[in-house]
């Protein structure tokens, strides 16, 4: 059976963009320790107190709002991206610095 903890931290790991097979064994171990009151890493990141560590301060941070100079550099780049690029998708040779050249000046206008 899977503990409350165990499954916030998978949770946690998870949207962090770890992935692993022995994600959930890890998860376990992280969760009986903290459950246990030992703590992981007593000093680091995760301890007792903090059992999400640095992950729950940084899921609670507020994204920056996209500017209009940033949205059109943006919808410039998707356009212009295409002819910098090979048929298999892989960028040319210096395809991706001149594609940002030609976005710049194509989102000046």
């Amino acid at each position: 059976m899977v503990c409350k903890t165990c499954l916030a931290i998978r949770g946690l790991m998870a949207a962090a963009g770890f992935s692993h097979p022995l994600l959930g064994l890890a998860s376990n171990m992280l969760g009986d320790a903290f459950d246990s009151g030992e703590g992981a890493f007593i000093g680091g990141a995760l301890s007792p107190l903090n059992p999400a560590g640095n992950l729950a301060a940084e899921a609670g941070k507020v994204k920056r709002k996209a500017t209009k100079a940033n949205k059109a550099y943006s919808r410039a780049f998707k356009q212009v991206s295409g002819r910098y690029k090979k048929k298999n998708g892989q960028w040319k040779k210096d395809g991706f610095k001149n594609a940002v050249k030609a976005a710049h000046r194509k989102a000046k206008q």
